[in-house]
């Protein structure tokens, strides 16, 4: 445990993805509920909201967690070329 504590403090391991999925389904949360008010509104722009924008917001963050992808497969392609 005290391993994994560390490697966060030396900046081994990334602390911004799970902060990243953290706040994706915090704002999810939040669209669906502002989508539910409006379907008090107005049904049909209230259901465009509910789906389109827990969509739109899942492709912004997916365009934010690339870069971090991108980072773990080279570190695991670099540790395995350091073995050989």
């Amino acid at each position: 445990m005290f391993k994994s504590l560390c490697d966060y403090f030396l900046f081994r391991k990334m602390l911004s993805p799970i902060l990243m999925q953290i706040c994706f389904w915090f704002f999810s949360g939040y669209i669906v509920y502002f989508g539910w008010w409006l379907i008090s509104k107005d049904f049909d722009f209230g259901w465009f909201v509910m789906i389109f924008g827990v969509l739109v917001l899942r492709i912004i963050f997916e365009l934010g967690m690339i870069m971090f992808r991108i980072y773990e497969k080279l570190d695991i392609l670099s540790k395995s070329l350091d073995r050989d």
